[in-house]
């Protein structure tokens, strides 16, 4: 959907729209204020709850790790239209975008983040970073987001290094009841998505799909997102537990810049289906999950081989690529009370990972890995929880690791809560850094190009694991009667054996300079030995000064440096702040504002002109930016419509979140140019 002129005429549309529909809803401003009272109470509730920082349900305050929890009734009132808008508006989660269907996170200084849905990880074996555009659910279908931050493969293995964030889906209820959504707005952007769900007890079902285009910031007309997600969730309930089965896919194409360049994906489809049962057993709790997610893609990879000194000579190019890919994975839990305020908690897990393509050296590749683990809580005097955690994993590829975590929880008084953690998590290598050297179609003058990228190759089969161990002091705690709620976290971590991809392409000297010093060149994935350290604070403030009015602030220091010099480490913002707040009108408008800011920092970029060339270093220039929402509701009967209004960056200028430049025909290379963007949207339920 084109919308023209469409940032001239937002205001008045919007502001005509909104006296048109006031009018008739502020009869009903009492009738509601009881409602949202209610809400609030049922909001305080959830964030009072966390599952996934020790793989149960507990109390937040005894959590054995820092964690940010966001509620479905956050989301609504942010107006968020993806999730990785949504994470912005918490510093601990340094969220950019490079194009749109690639956003991506830096927490704690790195990327290395496990992005998981109702539990089941959707990180791609193929690749480093979670892909947040491709999640296979729409926001519309989150019920909340819980984001454990700090070293936690002492529970979940391999990649749950400096964060795991779990998304957690709407369940299927009882009744009919449905969900249609449109927005649209600058750039291309368009949603369009409904759910339907009913059934009667014990069996449910719930089904939704969602279209989601979006064009380039700079370029108008330039298609980079068009994506279908699709989802089916059935439910059984037992009379002391539950089985589902779920399933879903999406679909479609779009653009991203990687390490090397551009891939244009014209084909993508990545699916999925899980079965979860849970059941209570007189002795304990039983969850068992077996899941299997695929990866279809066609895509071409756009990098150029240019030699130095001679620019319009071609090395030789990369065929356009078909890949296929297959994870099954399965996974068993035990849970069961010891004595008086005990809880342990035991786990196994096996992997197994097959990729197929006929543009790798090795056209199969196959990985496994299986994990055991175990958790014991022990609650003291109500007031001191001790837990400890210790994981072993085995995979065949690295090493064997293993992960211990430890956690001393202190409640003195009330709802305040002092924490003191330490652990350690690691990264399994990905396929791309390991095993899947891709073919190249060579310039018959320039063989070397083969050798290196194929023989030598960007891939290292001698790369070991990431390693991070990290320890924390810890805050959270209320004040006025829950109207105030704090936490604040200190920590300090140390990241060793860390992967870079690295680039170093040398010539013979003169007179052979157009031939490749094989022997004295790398480019690919290597243990660089740059570790680092990182010092941080994260601060929290939330609260309702007066009723239907909450403020917030929220900000982040981070100090990283590299070992070896002391030098500071130059990707990681050293500060970040959010600050803003929701006011809810009684007659039915719902005001949300957030002003984010994310200071200065440095970002690496290949050579648009050839990939044989190292990379350059660009200043990334501090970003500050509003992020605004208008909501407003109509209710008839069973019925609720919300109208909204949302703005990004509305009074900021042009700004790049990933490097990039122009290129001598005019066209950008790297990262995209964002703006401003503003966007309707409607939102019907029954």
């Amino acid at each position: 959907m084109r919308l023209t002129n469409f940032s001239h005429r937002l205001d008045l549309y919007g502001i005509f729209i909104l006296i048109v529909l006031l009018f008739p809803q502020i009869c009903l401003a009492e009738e509601q204020e009881k409602d949202e009272l209610f809400d609030e109470f049922a909001f305080l509730q959830e964030q009072d709850i966390v599952l996934s920082a020790a793989k149960h349900k507990q109390k937040i305050g005894f959590s054995p790790a820092a964690v940010i929890v966001i509620t479905r009734q956050e989301i609504e009132k942010s107006g968020a239209n993806d999730l990785i808008e949504l994470l912005r508006r918490y510093p601990a989660v340094h969220a950019y975008v490079t194009d749109p269907i690639y956003p991506a996170t830096m927490i704690r200084g790195t990327i290395r983040v496990l992005l998981m849905v109702d539990g089941r990880e959707v990180n791609v074996e193929f690749y480093t970073a979670p892909f947040y555009g491709l999640v296979p659910v729409a926001i519309d279908d989150i019920e909340r987001i819980e984001i454990v931050l700090g070293p936690n493969s002492a529970l979940y293995g391999a990649n749950a290094v400096s964060a795991v964030i779990n998304i957690t889906t709407q369940k299927p209820a009882p009744g009919f009841h449905t969900r249609l959504r449109l927005a649209a707005g600058q750039h291309g952007n368009t949603i369009l998505g409904g759910m339907v769900g009913g059934g009667w007890d014990p069996l449910t079902f719930q089904g939704s799909v969602q279209i989601d285009k979006a064009d380039s910031w700079m370029e108008s007309g330039l298609t980079l997102k068009d994506l279908i997600r699709s989802n089916l969730t059935i439910s059984y309930s037992l009379e002391n537990g539950s089985i589902s089965a779920s399933a879903g896919l999406l679909d479609g194409g779009g653009r991203l810049f990687g390490v090397m360049g551009y891939m244009d994906f014209t084909k993508m489809i990545m699916a999925y289906s899980m079965l979860d049962f849970d059941y209570d057993f007189e002795y304990g709790d039983f969850k068992f999950k077996t899941y299997w997610y695929g990866l279809r893609t066609d895509f071409t990879v756009d990098f150029a081989m240019y030699h130095p000194s001679a620019p319009g000579v071609s090395l030789g190019t990369v065929p356009p690529f078909t890949l296929r890919g297959d994870t099954l994975h399965s996974e068993a839990q035990y849970d069961i009370e010891l004595f008086e305020g005990n809880l342990l908690i035991t786990g196994l897990d096996f992997r197994y990972t097959y990729y197929q393509s006929d543009q790798l050296v090795e056209p199969e590749l196959t990985q496994y890995r299986f994990g055991i683990f175990v958790h014991d809580e022990q609650l003291l005097f109500d007031k001191l929880m001790l837990t400890a955690s210790f994981r072993f994993d085995y995979n065949s590829v690295t090493n064997p690791a293993i992960s211990p975590r430890g956690a001393i929880i202190y409640n003195p008084d009330g709802d305040h809560f002092i924490r003191l953690s330490a652990g350690s998590a690691f990264r399994k290598p990905t396929m791309i850094e390991t095993s899947a050297n891709f073919t190249i179609d060579g310039n018959p003058s320039f063989p070397e190009i083969k050798e290196l990228f194929e023989t030598k190759g960007i891939s290292n089969a001698d790369l070991s694991n990431e390693s991070l161990t990290g320890i924390e002091l810890g805050y959270r705690g209320t004040l006025l009667e829950k109207a105030l709620r704090i936490s604040a976290d200190i920590y300090f971590n140390m990241n060793r054996n860390w992967i870079s991809f690295l680039t170093d392409i040398r010539f013979r000297p003169p007179p052979f300079n157009m031939q490749i010093d094989i022997d004295n060149s790398r480019v690919g994935y290597e243990n660089s030995g740059d570790d680092f350290n990182i010092f941080g604070v994260n601060i929290g403030i939330e609260g309702e000064p007066i009723d239907n009015l909450t403020l917030f602030l929220r900000g982040e220091y981070r100090y990283e440096y590299f070992t070896k010099d002391e030098r500071k480490a130059p990707k990681t913002p050293e500060y970040l702040f959010t600050a803003g707040g929701t006011w809810r009108l009684p007659f039915g408008l719902t005001v949300h504002l957030a002003l984010s800011h994310v200071a200065p920092r440095k970002d690496d970029i290949g050579n648009p002109q050839s990939v044989l060339e190292a990379s350059s270093w660009q200043q990334l220039p501090a970003v500050t930016l509003v992020m605004a929402n208008l909501n407003y509701r109509l209710e008839f009967g069973d019925s609720k419509l919300d109208l909204g209004l949302s703005f990004f960056n509305p009074f900021g200028g042009r700004f790049r979140e990933k490097a990039g430049v122009e290129t001598q025909d005019g066209s950008n290379y790297g990262g995209e140019v964002l703006g401003t963007r503003a966007m309707l949207s409607a939102r019907l339920r029954y």
